[in-house]
């Protein structure tokens, strides 16, 4: 619908190119202070920002300095600027009718609620473009690991707030998917304690290699020992001896110095890399620690 109203139609005159998300987002940035919006009801009882890492307060964005996750966030800040900065004037210039009031403020606060709360198009049988669509109701619901759905599906007429066979009285979740807690945070926000799908980067001889959580075959990528070892026997030994350690097999692997000196490699440089995030570790428990007496 954001695509055939009077604002997606007047975007698609002045920015042929733009995505159709853009388009929604305008809609939505329009629709928030127009009473005669079909949506205004349900755009204007919208939070007011801060759903997202990227637009979290300046001191919370402070607390990020000098991690992957703040270079992630200042990035797509500028990134957003930029965009807006080029793609509104063009709109006002063009069309002050409908374009003429709106702030880049405004823009953003909509780009962030299409951001966290838009269904792909699927929901709707693919029609209307790629814009995506914003629900009423449906984007009230929680992520959870392992729900069943990520995206409902529209059928006969009706969409489904859960799959099958949930509990009577149990919250209804969805999806947002598997992925890291950065990931989480720079979507919607939040993160996950005991998140299972968490990775960190490792720079070690000039490549970047993802960590994975501790005990599976892929602990270490197979790139990382490459980096260090001298032969494919050297890389199967040690990558033997990482799962030994932590599935604490009773069948003892030969530790061949070739394969201690890679190993002992490997896992300075791991410690050195996650020394940032031990304090940040560290400082979190601190804040989140209960008072003690006064």
């Amino acid at each position: 619908a954001a695509l055939r109203r009077p604002v997606g139609r007047a975007a698609r005159e002045v920015l042929p190119d733009c995505a159709d998300e853009f388009v929604l987002v305008l809609d939505a940035a329009t629709g928030r202070s127009d009473a005669t919006h079909p949506q205004h009801a349900y755009l204007a009882s919208l939070p007011a920002g801060s759903q997202s890492a990227s637009t979290f307060s300046k001191a919370a964005r402070r607390l990020l300095k000098g991690t992957a996750l703040g270079d992630r966030v200042e990035r797509e800040r500028r990134e957003v600027r930029a965009a807006i900065g080029d793609l509104l004037p063009q709109l006002r210039e063009a069309r002050p009718d409908l374009f003429g009031e709106l702030s880049a403020a405004d823009v953003r606060w909509a780009r962030e609620m299409v951001v966290t709360r838009a269904f792909r198009a699927e929901i709707l049988n693919n029609e209307g473009g790629a814009c995506g669509v914003l629900c009423p109701l449906l984007d009230l619901r929680n992520h959870a690991d392992g729900a069943a759905e990520a995206t409902p599906r529209a059928s006969d007429g009706y969409v489904r707030l859960c799959a099958p066979g949930i509990e009577v009285g149990a919250e209804i979740v969805t999806n947002y998917g598997e992925v890291s807690n950065a990931d989480h945070l720079m979507s919607h926000g939040f993160a996950l304690r005991g998140s299972r799908h968490e990775t960190f980067a490792l720079s070690v001889a000039s490549g970047i290699f993802d960590i994975c959580p501790a005990g599976g075959d892929d602990q270490f990528p197979w790139g990382l020992y490459e980096s260090f070892a001298s032969s494919p026997e050297v890389i199967l030994d040690a990558r033997a001896l990482v799962l030994q350690a932590f599935r604490r097999n009773e069948d003892r692997v030969r530790l061949e110095p070739e394969t201690r000196i890679v190993l002992t490699a490997i896992l300075r440089a791991c410690r050195k890399a996650v020394g940032p995030f031990d304090a940040t570790c560290r400082r979190d428990k601190a804040l989140l620690a209960p008072p003690g007496p006064e």
